[in-house]
């Protein structure tokens, strides 16, 4: 403020404008504005919920949680990877990545996380559901805490996972965006009446692209590969 200013402090005005001045001194200006609340900082993230059936009747590991002896395995790469433990219960786990590092690292974790549990107990099923959307996060207790619809529709997946018996179900909007490059198969399905979605949802099941068997070799090939004056020895076809 320069010196003329502070000499002369502005008057208060009269008439109409009365209000508008009065509602900027007291800080009221702001509930007449309609952009004048924040809202809420917003975040697109990846989730993988997983579930693991039957802990306590598995023999030898009675009262033992697999999956956290698990989880303290794959940890670092899930945190070198950008992801983080949204929530974890005994036999059950949330995973959260940004959308961005997500849609890369969501379907390796998953059968990296399979693959360590079925070392521990050779026939152990591991239900998996996956998605992206947008979260609220909000700070918690120990790790941040996220709210959203998407939350809602993972769940909803993986109880239409545990009915089918499938490995890992991913979400439409999630499977857009996943690397095509990683050896995985991705095979339609579409879920009817599954709690959180008003709709049928498109979905995909996920399973590993096992590596193609050598082709044998045709009757030409063979007679190519055998020397001059050998055709004799060929085997009988």
């Amino acid at each position: 403020m320069d010196t003329l200013s502070a000499a002369h402090p502005p008057t208060r005005p009269n008439g109409p404008s009365l209000w508008k001045w009065l509602l900027r001194s007291v800080g009221l200006e702001t509930w007449f504005h309609p952009h004048a609340a924040a809202q809420p900082a917003r975040e697109e993230r990846v989730f993988l919920r997983l579930i693991l059936p039957g802990v306590s009747g598995i023999a030898g590991k009675a009262g033992a949680d697999l999956l956290n002896v698990v989880l303290r395995e794959c940890l670092p790469a899930v945190r070198t990877g950008g992801g983080e433990v949204a929530s974890h219960q005994s036999g059950s786990l949330l995973l959260t990545w940004p959308a961005e590092t997500g849609q890369r690292e969501v379907v390796p974790t998953y059968f990296q996380l399979r693959e360590r549990l079925r070392r521990q107990a050779r026939h152990q099923e591991l239900f998996g559901a996956a998605s992206l959307g947008w979260v609220t996060p909000r700070s918690g207790r120990g790790r941040r805490q996220y709210r959203g619809e998407v939350l809602t529709h993972v769940a909803g997946m993986l109880r239409e996972n545990q009915q089918l018996g499938h490995d890992l179900l991913v979400s439409a909007a999630l499977h857009h965006r996943l690397d095509y490059t990683l050896p995985f198969r991705y095979d339609l399905h579409v879920g009817f009446n599954l709690p959180g979605h008003r709709y049928p949802a498109t979905l995909f099941r996920v399973t590993p692209e096992l590596p193609s068997e050598p082709t044998p070799p045709s009757f030409t090939e063979l007679v190519t590969a055998t020397p001059t004056g050998k055709v004799s020895s060929l085997p009988y076809l």
